[in-house]
């Protein structure tokens, strides 16, 4: 049986519980159908393995459609609301995955029209530029070229950016990634999230 999942492209699958059976669904396409064997009501345990990362793994209420499957890809670019602003031990949470082909993508936390943080990631030319843009006029880029470019293409990924009182850190999979200085000081102003570029979002949390 042929399964449409090229190697380093990212996925989705979606298991619908009916009556009588599953149905599979990839990539929003019915797959397959598999009769229950044994009383659906007894599964209680979810279990993934093998050569591949997970993005994220959720589970849908009933009531949905047949034949769809809860979207867990974002729109890209992106762009969401921060609640109350980005204020010290606040932080957020970002899932993708870097499409197969990416060359650059960015994250921007807006405060009105200015940016408070541009993290510029350039996979293609494997530097990683922060700055702030205040009455649309960038500052001062801090670039670096790190030994180990964490974001890949084709891979999966995890940043989390944590607001301190004097620094915005960020962290990829767990590594510390870099420090960056506020320079706009109003922080709970900061009102607004973006990401946009080469990337599929998979989880968002602000």
């Amino acid at each position: 049986m042929y399964i449409p999942l090229p190697k380093e492209n990212p996925f989705e699958f979606c298991f619908l519980v009916q009556n009588l059976d599953f149905k599979v669904m990839v990539n929003k396409k019915l797959f397959m159908q598999y009769l229950h064997r044994v009383p659906y009501h007894l599964v209680d345990t979810i279990a993934v393995t093998g050569p591949m990362k997970l993005s994220l793994i959720s589970f849908q209420a009933p009531g949905m459609q047949p034949v769809e499957c809860p979207n867990s890809v974002y729109p890209v670019p992106f762009f969401t609301n921060i609640p109350n602003g980005f204020y010290p031990s606040k932080s957020i949470m970002i899932s993708g995955t870097v499409l197969p082909n990416a060359k650059r993508f960015h994250i921007n936390l807006r405060c009105g029209i200015d940016v408070a943080f541009h993290l510029n990631v350039g996979i293609d030319e494997n530097v990683l530029v922060r700055n702030t843009q205040i009455n649309s006029s960038w500052g001062h880029e801090e670039r670096s070229q790190p030994e180990k470019m964490p974001f890949l293409q084709g891979q999966s990924f995890t940043v989390s950016i944590l607001c301190e009182d004097h620094c915005f850190k960020v962290v990829v999979d767990g590594k510390p990634l870099c420090e960056y200085l506020h320079r706009l000081m109003n922080l709970q102003a900061i009102n607004r999230l973006e990401v946009a570029g080469d990337v599929q979002l998979t989880n968002v949390e602000t």
